[in-house]
């Protein structure tokens, strides 16, 4: 089985099918991405509205900023 990092956490895909990721510089396939599924798509839906909700959004400009930066 293929794998997908939903909420911060490894997991199994039940879609065995992936999704080839090319190189745009030179259109050769350099990579493949698991292909999520419908079973998958809810739980980083409700992890990322959790986030939002319980950090997120009380956060000022200045913090949402650091963590942008520290992230990139």
């Amino acid at each position: 089985m293929k794998t997908l990092l939903i909420n911060g956490k490894w997991q199994s895909s039940y879609d065995e099918r992936v999704i080839d990721i090319d190189d745009p510089a030179t259109g050769q396939v350099f990579t493949q991405v698991s292909r999520a599924g419908p079973a998958e798509i809810d739980a980083p839906v409700t992890a990322a509205r959790s986030a939002f909700s319980n950090h997120w959004a009380s956060c000022t400009g200045p913090e949402r900023g650091r963590l942008v930066h520290w992230i990139s």
